[in-house]
């Protein structure tokens, strides 16, 4: 059962599509519920900025600063963006014949350099400590008919982490952490030792800010957990 925040009355128009993530059914009514809470949150905080993120092939954030009724707007209506960036490589260069039938990648929907839609993961919301009245939010990526855009990463890791799930595996996560501390200790010493148990502890915190949740309804079309 897919659920829907509750419809935005700010009377913000022109972001994304009127009713899109209910339309689509991307949000669960634990998504639903959440969304409805960030969207109290941003009004109670007085924030003056929401940056909505995605992160695009080579890693590297891509982002928007939104005010804080036009956030709320895109976890209804989603929100336009350039899907450019996935044709971009690591030093802005487009690499593939944007224009050719299915944008170079072969998939139908990115023929003629579409825009996509951005919905926001209300499960990622934090307010960020650095930045000024201004909270932030990661995204999914979807085509403008409610497909999940292939190339999204965090869409692709929940694909594969379904797929090893249907095999009864998992990704070692964190055992694979300690596994490697170990094998630091017995090769290198106490210096090896202390330099990946302070790269491991890196991972723990950028674990903890970018969560990629694989449950709920994500399902095979790559919908948010």
């Amino acid at each position: 059962m897919m659920g829907s925040p509750t419809p935005d009355r700010s009377g913000v128009t022109g972001v994304g599509q009127a009713g899109f993530v209910e339309r689509h059914g991307l949000y669960t009514p634990e998504q639903a519920a959440a969304a409805n809470a960030v969207a109290r949150r941003i009004r109670e905080r007085g924030l003056r900025t929401v940056r909505l993120t995605v992160v695009d092939q080579h890693g590297h954030p891509r982002s928007k600063s939104l005010a804080p009724d036009v956030a709320i707007a895109a976890m209804s209506n989603g929100l336009d963006f350039s899907g450019a960036i996935y044709s971009l490589d690591s030093g802005n260069q487009v690499f593939v014949p944007a224009f050719a039938a299915g944008g170079g990648f072969g998939i139908d929907e990115f023929t003629g350099f579409p825009d996509i839609v951005l919905v926001p993961d209300p499960d990622s919301f934090q307010v960020l400590p650095w930045a000024d009245s201004t909270g932030w939010l990661l995204c999914d990526t979807y085509f403008s008919n409610g497909q999940p855009m292939p190339l999204d990463g965090r869409g692709l890791m929940r694909r594969m982490l379904g797929e090893l799930g249907e095999r009864r595996l998992r990704l070692p996560g964190r055992d694979r952490d300690r596994v490697l501390h170990r094998q630091a200790h017995r090769r290198t010493g106490h210096a090896g030792e202390c330099r990946l148990h302070a790269a491991a502890a890196r991972c723990e915190r950028v674990r903890a800010w970018l969560p990629v949740p694989v449950g709920g309804a994500a399902g095979q079309r790559g919908r948010h957990p």
